[in-house]
């Protein structure tokens, strides 16, 4: 674990996600966030590897019933479900 703490992860402004995020020794990195106590997205980006969503994704639980159906890449937008709120 490289970092933990609470972030916006709606875009509103209130820092209601705690997110935690984790690299290994070869520099790839993970995150994870969770709302209301509710894991809903894991972000993974290995090391050298660029923009490929083949290798550098973020799952999303958009429904909250701990299946992660929703994928993007790491440049598209994702916030909380809805059902988090």
């Amino acid at each position: 674990m490289i970092e933990e703490g609470a972030g916006d992860g709606d875009g509103d402004g209130v820092n209601e996600t705690y997110i935690v995020r984790y690299r290994n020794l070869a520099g790839d990195k993970v995150f994870s966030m969770t709302t209301n106590g509710k894991l809903w997205a894991w972000s993974r980006e290995q090391y050298g590897e660029g923009a490929s969503i083949e290798r550098n994704y973020v799952v999303r639980d958009g429904n909250c019933d701990g299946i992660f159906e929703e994928r993007y890449s790491l440049d598209e937008q994702f916030k909380v479900p809805d059902c988090l709120k």
